[in-house]
């Protein structure tokens, strides 16, 4: 599939990006660009909540300049072509800050509002996998009522044997909590997670022990 969009969606000229992802998030992206803020900045190290690009026409008239020099350089026959080391240099400022503003703006489009610091993120990891315990949770007891006593011992033994090498195994990919650091709880959380999912889709897929389900 990447190599198909590679050789399909065009991307030599600035224009070429603008029309991929503006088709994508439903607006101008260049012109997303100019307002983009960067959150770490403003919520993290409470700096004023400005654009990212201060010029922006600026950045992508040197961005438009960069694909032209491009093409000279791959395209061309320009060995005798001069190019101003000063004008590389702004060129190159440039497009570092369009690839800024770009990630910081895609990354917002994708996870609006995530969470920025490990604190947050850990809190939401927690807070992601107790939503998922929830859901099997539900599905546990659903498929009690289903069973007979006998049944209903023998699910409740692979059950318990389950939990324990789900806690088992989240703790094993996390590492020492001692020396883990403080992300060790969200690497736990979304270990856990993970087995938490699948275990949801096993039971909830599942049918009476005797009727081939």
């Amino acid at each position: 599939m990447g190599e198909l969009v590679a050789h399909i969606v065009p991307i030599s000229r600035l224009d070429h990006i603008e029309g991929a992802l503006s088709s994508l998030v439903g607006k101008s992206f260049l012109q997303a660009l100019r307002t983009t803020t960067d959150r770490w900045a403003h919520e993290i190290r409470g700096e004023a909540n400005t654009p990212i690009l201060s010029k922006p026409d600026e950045v992508f008239a040197d961005v438009v300049r960069t694909f032209e020099l491009r093409h000279i350089i791959c395209h061309e026959i320009a060995s005798a072509y001069e190019i101003d080391s000063n004008e590389v240099a702004r060129c190159f400022e440039s497009c570092v800050a369009f690839l800024r503003v770009a990630d910081e703006f895609i990354s917002e489009t994708i996870h609006p509002g995530a969470p920025l610091s490990q604190a947050e993120m850990n809190i939401a990891a927690f807070e992601s996998l107790a939503e998922k315990k929830k859901l099997l949770e539900d599905a546990v007891a659903t498929i009690k009522l289903r069973l007979d006593s006998t049944e209903l011992a023998a699910f409740e033994i692979a059950h318990e044997n389950w939990q324990s090498y789900c806690d088992a195994w989240a703790n094993f990919v996390a590492g020492d909590q001692a020396n883990g650091g403080t992300i060790w709880p969200m690497i736990y959380s979304g270990t856990a997670e993970t087995l938490v999912q699948h275990r949801f889709e096993e039971v909830s897929g599942c049918g009476r022990l005797g009727d081939g389900g």
